[in-house]
């Protein structure tokens, strides 16, 4: 039924569209558009759907519910009911509502009018996107440009954000330097981390490390140390286990600030 109006090409299109394009410029692009248009476009979305056939027009409701949008996955494909909800969830609160109650309310549409809305609000977000450069993520960005200053100016940069903007902050120091990174430093890095990070701090942190960064700790431990930690280990308590990220973050932090103060070498 759906197909008589939108074709399979359009619908490939749109999906294309959806997975390289920024939802921020998606919803950027429809946000002004009439109420009931958007929830016929949101509805078509649902039902056009070429992976999740669903014959529920109210799957789009459950984002009311939630804080976050869970991406529904199948074989790894996002669907373009997926994107509709991921929309809707991105409105402006009073958007939000009200699109909702004309979703509540629209039970059906005639298929030229259904036919005109999805072209045309098609067109309105390919329009958008010929006349936007894409720089791609932004603190990703900052941290590529921010690698190429020695580590005690970045450290001075990174304070200042720290103070004007935490949430940035961490953003760009996940991507400046991470855990995971340490498996790339020299041993004598690690041997210093060694002197310093207590037993129990570093199992907790090694709990959720990759097999190749637990070696390269291991192969710079005495026997003393390897013992000690396998010992943490094996005790660690469900809560500590959560905390694995922030006990990795402070190993982090600590390799920077040594960094910064010239006492070891990242690189």
């Amino acid at each position: 039924m759906y197909e008589s109006i939108i074709n399979e090409e359009s619908i490939q299109e749109l999906t294309e569209i959806f997975e390289s394009t920024p939802l921020t410029v998606i919803v950027g692009a429809i946000e002004q558009i009439e109420e009931r248009d958007l929830a016929v476009f949101l509805l078509l979305l649902d039902k056009v759907s070429s992976v999740i056939h669903s014959d529920e027009s109210d799957v789009i409701h459950k984002t009311l519910t939630q804080t976050e949008v869970e991406d529904t996955e199948q074989n790894g494909v996002k669907t373009l009911s997926t994107y509709a909800q991921e929309i809707l969830a991105n409105l402006s609160f009073a958007k939000q509502v009200r699109v909702s109650e004309k979703i509540a309310s629209t039970e059906m549409v005639e298929s030229e009018e259904a036919e005109r809305i999805w072209n045309n609000l098609t067109d309105r977000i390919k329009s958008v996107l010929r006349k936007t450069l894409f720089f791609g993520d932004g603190a990703k960005n900052l941290s590529k440009l921010l690698e190429q200053l020695d580590i005690e100016k970045q450290n001075k940069l990174m304070e200042v954000i720290q103070d004007s903007n935490p949430k940035l902050a961490q953003t760009v120091g996940d991507h400046l330097f991470t855990f995971e990174d340490i498996v790339d430093i020299p041993n004598e890095a690690i041997l210093t981390v060694l002197q310093v990070v207590e037993p129990n701090t570093l199992a907790i942190a090694l709990h959720e490390a990759s097999e190749p960064l637990i070696e390269k700790f291991f192969e710079n431990m005495s026997v003393e140390q390897a013992k000690n930690v396998e010992n943490e280990n094996k005790q660690l308590t469900f809560e500590q286990k959560q905390i694995s990220n922030t006990a990795q973050q402070s190993i982090v932090n600590l390799l920077r600030n040594f960094a910064g103060k010239g006492i070891l070498k990242l690189k």
